[in-house]
């Protein structure tokens, strides 16, 4: 399981600059957004890993070849939150879903149909649904990467998060995990929580409530 940087974290920030961020926050790469691809480099270059390039729903075919192009240059994989009619050649592809059993059980039935993967998107709040046990239980096998919106600085906020990775973790969840603002995070928060040198967990001194019940992972 490897903790990933969203290039959301730093708008306009480039590949050295998120290279460093995840240096000094001891994460082991970049999910890169397909919007901030212009003039980036390859990744060897920047000296960081991109495992991911999320392309955004409703994105116009043009951004779709140059998202797949750049899947390619950094031996990455694609985000999509639009299944296409055959997975996409030399790029592995994740089927994005949210916190809701049935568009989780159609992505995994259509990943498994096509040999793909599925992501989960995770907002803030997700964790007390009582959905998200059915999300995690209905994509065991196909789940490949896990997209924690308001995680980072933003953590401390939303109860569950801790959980939810323990669970992962002792289930043998071997992809990976992005932390991503929350929409309409302070990216000021953000910019600063990255310039600090540590890394990132989720341990608390106060108890973790259980959010996601019921879930025998092991």
């Amino acid at each position: 399981m490897r903790l990933l940087l969203s290039s959301c974290a730093l708008p306009g920030g480039t590949l050295p600059e998120l290279a460093a961020a995840c240096r000094r926050r001891a994460l082991a790469g970049v999910e890169l957004q397909a919007e901030t691809l212009h003039g980036t480099t390859p990744a060897g270059e920047a000296e960081v890993a991109v495992p991911w390039v999320h392309l955004l729903r409703g994105a116009s075919p043009q951004a779709l070849a140059g998202a797949v192009s750049a899947a390619r240059r950094f031996g990455a994989g694609l985000l999509t939150s639009e299944p296409h009619s055959a997975p996409l050649p030399h790029v592995p592809l994740a089927l994005v879903h949210g916190t809701c059993a049935a568009d989780a059980r159609q992505a995994t039935a259509w990943a498994r149909y096509h040999g793909v993967a599925t992501a989960w998107t995770v907002a803030p709040g997700d964790l007390e649904k009582e959905e998200a046990a059915q999300v995690l239980a209905l994509t065991t096998a196909t789940l490949a990467h896990v997209r924690l919106l308001g995680s980072g600085p933003e953590g401390h906020a939303h109860e569950g998060l801790g959980t939810l990775m323990a669970h992962l973790a002792l289930g043998g969840f071997a992809g990976t995990i992005s932390l991503a603002p929350s929409p309409g995070a302070n990216l000021d928060d953000w910019a600063g929580w990255l310039s600090e040198k540590r890394g990132w967990g989720c341990g608390s001194a106060a108890q973790p409530r259980v959010l996601v019940p019921d879930l025998d992972l092991l």
